[in-house]
């Protein structure tokens, strides 16, 4: 309570409270608070620092000039000796009000290699020495002594180097918001030190010199606002260059040139201290970096920020989006000033910006941003995409720098793309998307699906955030997304959303698993192929409606050109129109569906099943039991009916193994094919497979599990 008492008496009455934290001040409020912060108090009737007028006296004086004469001597020995004097003096301080003893005073300057003669004495004496009364040795007053070494008080922490320190601690904060000594020696970059910063010392020597800087500065282990300001207050001392220390701090926390002008605009027009700005805010920030940007690009710049559709963008937000670093590699591509660039100048701007990525992805990045096949590319147009963001973040959890995730590492990157996704919205999106079922994906994977698009633009339409679309905002949604859409189209597309009849809105999972912005993405591509006009009429051949579905879903293949023109081709006409194509699909899906699980499981069971294709015949029967459980979800709510069970607790109805014919069932002896499934899967394969109830599935798993060595499949 005390500390921020006094601490608050050097500011103006009018600053805001957060201040305290970053003070803006270049003046000696700053040196002051810092002192204070050190435990340091004036004397009574005296004050921390002098007067202008008093210290200008003593820097005039010849005391002044033998007092200049150390400080060359001292930054020599490295950016921690004038820190070490510092530090000697203040351990001599038994009263804390910044006086030494003047034999002590000399005895830590000789400490340091710095020898004062008994002229000079004389001269500190009579310049920076104080008389106690009832004492019978005068007294140094060390903080005028550091403030008149460095030639100029003001330029301790000027307005420059204390712009850079906010930067900086701004930086580690947004990654650690509760900073601590581990954290901020995890961040700190050992290769700042160079030997010129700490000479005649190795690398090893140099970082444990370091490390002793930092040793608990409060109890808690904290590392507070102050506490950053009391370190580089004593190292500003031994750097003579505004460009020097700027260097040295930007390579101690890994700040780029890039970095350090987007923090420094950022926290410019941080008005309030909140650590977030919002959209006009931002604006001004974009505008302050590059007074070139429309205000379309700035409107697609924070859209692109604020992914989340929070409505403001933090520090952090921005450093990451590399929006300004993608900026600076487009204009410089872009010679004519046209804000567009060709294909070629394009693709070589994202080969600077994803070096380590194949010719073919940087090509596919390229297909996905010109949708339309025009041949150019604007700045708007990439931006407004999200493949920035999805490059950023895929880099992070890309380990491997393979362009692929694992499991593990698509799931988290999708949590960090959007932190509201839940488990079961990431495990939706991880089935759309890993279509052949590999368990990983690339990011061409990725940026050939809509997935992003319609994360975005169904946030953005969530007002209330309330994770659900009113019929009202879904259709907003298709009008923005689709101009073309005419109100009975975008009623279709509610209506095949809508899978929930109980509930008048559609939730996320459902506008996922639904995946209608991929369709009509598809749909307007195949239209638009022969003729650009042919994009508002909507109508499909069945060549082309055989292809679009071969985008969607690349299992379909020539064979299943009967199921398309049978379901979609109702009246022989030899076209589809958009509304037919909606009506019908579900029923596409369901059909489809069905003959990829019957084909599986009959392909399963006409295999081999000697125990060495064991695992192997697990996977895929699995895999096919996976596919029928999806196809049994498509059903309407209509068409959903109780299960029935015989006494054995056989469900005898929706089961995948229904599907075989009584010719294959009669070929396995007789066995109910439930049991072979169950033999090879295990307990949860029972009661995928059969419907069993756990207390039945148990008693069979038991069964099996007992059998002897002479055990009949057949049975």
């Amino acid at each position: 309570f005390w500390l921020k008492f006094l601490f608050s008496s050097l500011l103006p009455h009018d600053m805001p409270p957060n201040s305290l934290l970053y003070p803006v001040s270049p003046d000696q409020c700053t040196f002051e608070a810092v002192l204070r912060h050190r435990g340091l108090l004036p004397a009574e009737g005296s004050e921390l620092l002098p007067d202008a007028a008093f210290y200008q006296s003593v820097c005039d004086s010849d005391a002044g000039a033998v007092i200049r004469k150390m400080c060359p001597g001292l930054r020599r020995k490295g950016v921690h000796a004038i820190r070490t004097l510092r530090t000697l003096f203040h351990n001599m301080d038994s009263d804390c009000d910044g006086l030494n003893p003047i034999t002590a005073f000399c005895g830590a300057l000789n400490a340091l290699g710095v020898w004062v003669n008994d002229e000079d004495i004389e001269l500190l004496r009579g310049s920076i020495g104080v008389e106690s009364p009832g004492q019978p040795e005068s007294f140094a007053d060390y903080i005028l002594f550091l403030q008149v070494l460095v030639g100029d008080r003001n330029a301790l922490l000027n307005e420059q180097r204390l712009l850079i320190l906010r930067e900086a601690y701004a930086k580690l904060r947004e990654t650690h918001p509760d900073l601590s000594v581990p954290e901020l020696i995890q961040k700190f970059s050992p290769t700042a030190l160079k030997p010129e910063y700490c000479p005649d010392i190795d690398i090893h020597e140099r970082v444990e010199q370091f490390l002793m800087q930092w040793v608990l500065p409060n109890a808690d282990g904290s590392v507070q606002w102050l506490d950053f300001l009391d370190y580089y207050v004593d190292v500003s001392m031994a750097m003579p260059s505004d460009a020097l220390f700027e260097e040295f701090v930007r390579a101690a926390w890994s700040m780029t040139v890039d970095e350090q002008q987007a923090a420094a605009a950022f926290l410019h027009h941080d008005s309030d201290n909140s650590a977030e700005l919002d959209e006009q805010e931002f604006h001004l920030c974009l505008r302050e970096m590059d007074q070139s940007l429309t205000p379309r690009e700035c409107h697609a710049m924070f859209a692109c920020v604020d992914f989340d559709g929070s409505g403001s963008v933090s520090l952090k937000e921005f450093l990451e989006s590399r929006v300004m670093q993608f900026k600076k590699l487009f204009d410089e591509a872009d010679e004519d000033g046209s804000h567009s660039l060709e294909e070629e100048e394009f693709l070589t701007v994202l080969r600077n910006l994803v070096p380590t990525m194949a010719e073919q992805e940087i090509r596919c990045l390229y297909s996905a941003v010109d949708a339309d096949g025009g041949g150019s590319v604007s700045f708007v147009e990439f931006v407004e995409s999200n493949l920035l963001r999805v490059l950023t973040m895929f880099e992070k959890h890309d380990t491997n720098n393979t362009w692929t995730l694992n499991e593990s590492q698509s799931k988290a990157f999708f949590k960090d793309l959007m932190c509201t996704l839940n488990d079961e919205l990431v495990a939706v999106i991880r089935g759309k998307l890993d279509i052949q079922s590999a368990g990983q994906l690339t990011i061409v994977d990725i940026v050939n699906s809509n997935i992003l698009v319609s994360l975005s633009m169904y946030h953005k339409h969530d007002k209330f955030k309330r994770g659900q679309l009113s019929p009202g905002q879904f259709h907003a949604l298709l009008e923005e997304y689709d101009p073309t859409l005419t109100e009975k189209h975008r009623q279709l597309c509610f209506d095949y959303c809508h899978t929930h009849p109980r509930c008048g809105f559609i939730s996320l999972l459902q506008f996922l698993q639904s995946n209608i912005l991929s369709i009509l993405k598809h749909f307007n591509q195949a239209s638009s192929q022969k003729s650009p006009s042919r994009a508002r009429e909507k109508v499909l051949d069945m060549q082309e409606l055989h292809m679009m579905l071969q985008r969607i879903d690349p299992k379909v293949n020539q064979s299943h050109v009967q199921i398309v023109q049978g379901i979609f081709d109702r009246d022989h006409s030899g076209q589809v129109e958009f509304a037919e194509f909606i009506q019908y699909y579900v029923d596409f899906e369901r059909q489809f569906l069905k003959v990829m699980a019957a084909t599986k499981i009959q392909a399963i069971l006409r295999g081999k099943w000697d125990r060495r294709r064991t695992s192997l015949v697990k996977e895929e029967l699995a895999s096919a039991l996976t596919i029928q459980r999806l196809y049994r979800g498509h059903r309407s709510r209509k068409e959903v009916t109780k299960p029935k069970r015989n006494s054995f607790g056989w469900e005898t109805s929706g089961s995948a193994l229904e599907l075989l014919s009584p010719a294959q069932t009669s070929a396995r002896g007789g066995a109910r094919p439930t049991v072979v499934a169950a033999d090879i899967l295990g307990d949860s394969g029972i009661r995928l497979a059969s419907g069993l109830s756990p207390r039945k599935s148990a008693a069979l798993q038991h069964y099996l599990n007992h059998r002897g060595p002479s055990f009949d499949r057949s049975r």
